[in-house]
């Protein structure tokens, strides 16, 4: 057994004894916020994810197929009947 895993056993079974010397288990590391904080810092940080995520919803399709916008000044030769998809101006 190395040196480590002797410290480390020895200070379990102290750990143990004094918790049964005193009748049970008792508090050890005081956390220094309230516990709920903890769940309430982690939604707020995945709703940010979420937001961030949310930004690039489209970019893949623009990518693919390039922006739905048109210059200012240059129409479509017809007003109407591309085979794009979109709402941009000629469709």
């Amino acid at each position: 057994m190395s040196m480590t895993s002797a410290l480390l056993a020895s200070a379990v079974l102290a750990a143990g004894s004094l918790a049964a010397e005193t009748g049970g288990p008792h508090v050890v590391w005081h956390l220094p916020i309230p516990a709920i904080a903890y769940g309430a810092i982690s939604l707020g940080i995945f709703a940010l994810l979420l937001g961030i995520t949310w930004m690039f919803r489209n970019a893949g399709h623009t990518l693919m197929v390039g922006p739905d916008t048109v210059e200012h000044g240059k129409h479509r030769a017809s007003g109407h009947g591309t085979s794009e998809g979109g709402t941009g101006p000629g469709h």
